[in-house]
């Protein structure tokens, strides 16, 4: 690291330190909120996700209904091996359970290092109830639906015009049929360390979000854009009373989705740290995806 980057980082933490200290009630505020959005929100849902994907993926339970259609996916699609079931199960799961299965798939064999970092890049889909429930609280049922559908459609639309060096023949190792007794305890001990992370995660960005706001106050459209960049849930909500033109509220949101905000990129970066997948490729997919659905979004309104 060169002197100038030493420096700003130095100012940069100062800066922080400074700014806890004078804040320190939106410190603990934080702390709690992010807490209890945890074990009321995410803990209750995400944990058995976690740990049944793990279990489906290790144990191979799926592989009998999902191997007819995997040839015609990884055609379409120019992937390899079990991919039809990796994405099955990611828009199932929703983000960052997709990036935990790709990791997985790739960990079990079930899938290439190629085909895991191809669908790392367009294999990302924000659970569909979560969606519909902020949403229509923002939208009337029209705009929610267009917004939803903007956003399932864009990931294969990504998929099937991404290049690639697809080999159709490839070999991949399928695992045979494992009992999932046997998968439990190493999935609830994988399942712990990353709900553990995601805390530590949301928390984190809760308090920076948080401070941010306190200097812009006077702007709403500012502070919904800022807390939609960090983190997805608070963003949204924060479009609830938001005054203005529909179409900028609209646009907010669906960048908000598909984006996933600074939180879940943290998040799948940690999980995907201990692999061979690249980071890079799931932040490429995220600008795509945050720019084919805006454009979906917006012909779907004139149609």
């Amino acid at each position: 690291m060169n002197k100038g980057k030493e420096y700003f980082t130095i100012i940069s933490i100062l800066i922080i330190y400074i700014i806890v200290f004078k804040y320190n009630y939106i410190l603990n505020t934080s702390i709690m909120d992010a807490m209890h959005l945890w074990l009321t929100k995410l803990f209750p849902s995400l944990f058995i996700m976690f740990i049944l994907s793990n279990i489906t993926i290790t144990s191979g339970i799926l592989k009998k209904i999902t191997s007819p259609l995997n040839n015609s996916f990884n055609r379409i699609f120019k992937t390899n091996g079990d991919a039809f079931e990796c994405v099955l199960i990611s828009i199932i799961s929703g983000c960052p359970t997709s990036s935990l299965i790709i990791k997985e798939m790739l960990n079990n064999t079930r899938i290439d290092e190629r085909t895991a970092n191809n669908l790392l890049t367009w294999a990302f889909w924000t659970n569909p109830l979560f969606l519909y429930k902020v949403l229509t609280i923002i939208f009337n049922k029209s705009i929610t639906f267009k917004i939803i559908i903007a956003h399932y459609i864009t990931p294969f639309i990504i998929g099937i015009t991404s290049p690639s060096n697809y080999k159709e023949n490839m070999c991949i190792n399928n695992n045979n049929f494992t009992n999932p007794v046997k998968c439990l305890p190493k999935a609830i001990n994988e399942a712990m360390k990353t709900m553990l992370m995601i805390l530590g995660t949301i928390t984190f960005y809760m308090i920076i979000t948080n401070l941010i706001t306190v200097y812009l106050k006077d702007s709403i459209i500012l502070t919904a854009v800022v807390k939609g960049l960090l983190e997805i849930t608070q963003g949204l909500n924060s479009l609830i009373n938001m005054n203005g033109s529909p179409i900028i509220k609209e646009i907010i949101a669906l960048t908000t989705i598909s984006f996933g905000g600074l939180s879940i990129h943290t998040q799948v970066n940690s999980i995907i740290s201990d692999s061979k997948l690249n980071y890079k490729y799931f932040l490429l997919g995220r600008i795509k995806h945050t720019l084919y659905s805006l454009i979906i979004f917006l012909l779907l309104k004139i149609l």
